[in-house]
């Protein structure tokens, strides 16, 4: 599997869904700095002023039930 991108925060963030999958886990994208995310990643993204998008929270929880 590809290896996510990671680029330097701008202080623009601006998370969400890309509609694409990294293996089986649905792949996120900051539309600023172009960095990726997938759940299985220890941190958390982010967008500006520290708020976590819904659709991160509710990718989140889709296990938790």
């Amino acid at each position: 599997m590809p290896s996510l991108a990671a680029f330097p925060c701008q202080g623009r963030c601006d998370w969400g869904p890309t509609g694409e999958h990294r293996g089986t886990l649905r792949l996120f994208r900051c539309s600023t700095c172009r960095s990726e995310w997938t759940k299985d990643q220890a941190w958390r993204p982010a967008d500006e002023g520290g708020w976590v998008a819904n659709s991160v929270l509710t990718e989140l929880a889709a296990d938790s039930h």
